[in-house]
């Protein structure tokens, strides 16, 4: 199944901290957008697992943590990772992602 990505993906190099029930581990994170980030991992966790992500935007350090979903791995033709969809995103944060994704570089 191929999902459809709805919004525009940035790089990035960002550390995010990924966090499930008892532990939180650091991931480089490779692009974001509004809906959802792509870390990098050579052991991706379940397609379905409930997760929190923190991450901290350039230049200004905007700290955010969204909460989401593990919605896919990949490793053959991309970079071995998982992509996490974000939910229920307040327009704040939505507002701020986004400002972030259409100015970075």
């Amino acid at each position: 199944m191929q999902l459809r990505r709805h919004e525009k993906r940035a790089p990035v190099r960002l550390e995010v901290a990924y966090e499930e029930p008892g532990r939180q581990v650091f991931f480089p994170a490779l692009n974001l957008s509004v809906s959802g980030v792509f870390l990098a991992s050579e052991e991706p966790p379940e397609v379905g697992q409930q997760v929190n992500v923190v991450l901290s935007l350039p230049p200004n350090g905007l700290f955010l943590r969204m909460q989401g979903v593990v919605v896919r791995h990949a490793g053959r033709a991309e970079p071995r990772g998982f992509a996490v969809a974000f939910e229920d995103v307040d327009e704040r944060t939505r507002g701020d992602l986004k400002e972030f994704v259409t100015g970075a570089r």
